[in-house]
């Protein structure tokens, strides 16, 4: 999938893509060489072999932080695929708008699941997120990192964030996670309809209403497992 952009300069977009692509040329390794004439423009196609190498050059090293910042930010969703092992899908869940202090953080990496309470494990999760390089979200860029680093001095920071809010939109698909996925059709099953970020927050203020009822800390604890693994 990475091997097929050509979306790796100012001035070379979509349309200049589709039209390598039309021409027969769908990898790096058909882009021709120098004594093949003018392929996109005589300005462009020398910097474009040049950013192609470093690239491969980045890909062979596994070095996702060097293509993070070689391949435009649009286009990350295409290094998935190279580095799926190392991706750590994540959500938290906080008291409120108001006050977005996080009260219960998940996240499912290639360690499995795992969920972080306040007052319990919390403070584990910012050493749980430094383990991945890629991070998945859904609307995480704008509020489940800000909190967080808000929160957590130093709060890790990857190489790649992909924030599927963004990337949806960019398909023409707008609006939540839960409408978002009944509309392309994998919606949740029953035992998860319904459930919001608001549940959440009651379930979090009935806890600290009643510390010592831990059954409603497990639920919210089983709610949040359940729900990030549907996601996944």
């Amino acid at each position: 999938m990475i091997r097929r952009t050509f979306q790796l300069l100012p001035g070379l977009g979509p349309w200049r893509e589709k039209d390598l692509w039309a021409r027969g040329i769908s990898t790096w390794d058909q882009f021709p060489n120098t004594e093949s004439g003018v392929v996109v423009s005589r300005r462009l196609d020398a910097r474009i072999r040049d950013r192609i190498g470093a690239c491969e050059l980045a890909l062979d090293g596994c070095d996702l932080a060097a293509l993070s910042r070689l391949i435009p930010a649009r286009e990350h969703w295409r290094l998935y695929n190279e580095f799926a092992e190392e991706a750590a899908f994540f959500d938290v869940e906080t008291e409120g708008t108001a006050s977005p202090t996080p009260t219960v953080a998940s996240v499912f990496d290639r360690e499995g699941l795992h969920v972080f309470i306040r007052d319990h494990n919390l403070d584990r999760f910012p050493e749980a997120m430094a383990r991945s390089r890629l991070w998945v979200s859904f609307n995480g860029s704008c509020f489940d990192v800000p909190a967080l680093s808000s929160h957590f001095e130093n709060f890790p920071k990857p190489a790649v964030h992909l924030d599927l809010r963004f990337l949806c939109r960019r398909f023409g698909e707008g609006g939540g996670l839960k409408g978002l996925e009944d509309r392309l059709g994998f919606g949740r099953p029953p035992h998860l309809r319904g459930v919001n970020g608001w549940d959440a927050i009651v379930l979090w203020r009935a806890y600290q209403t009643s510390p010592r009822d831990l059954s409603v800390l497990e639920r919210l604890k089983r709610e949040k497992e359940r729900n990030l693994l549907e996601v996944c």
